[in-house]
């Protein structure tokens, strides 16, 4: 299945430009870690965006430090609160 889950991904961005998003990232288990981290090592994994949005309050340091083990380029981005209008 991981497999599959990647040739998809790798033949969509060799076509056009992917963006994948995953929201409430801090639900993922040991299970969807092992997937993301197969989707992406090399050889020739697929060229797409990966942005993953996270609750401050309901992530560890530990859990983020576990997603920066990932083999790619992870940065982190923290967004506060909109301003009222």
């Amino acid at each position: 299945m991981f497999g599959a889950f990647r040739e998809i991904f790798v033949r969509m961005s060799m076509r056009y430009p992917v963006v994948l998003i995953i929201d409430d990232f801090q639900w993922a288990d040991a299970d969807s870690l092992t997937l993301l981290q197969e989707f992406l090592v090399p050889p020739e994994p697929p060229e797409l965006l990966i942005l993953a949005t996270v609750r401050s309050e309901s992530v560890t340091e530990a859990q983020l430090e576990e997603c920066e083990k990932l083999p790619i380029d992870v940065r982190r981005l923290e967004v506060g609160p909109l301003e009222e209008v």
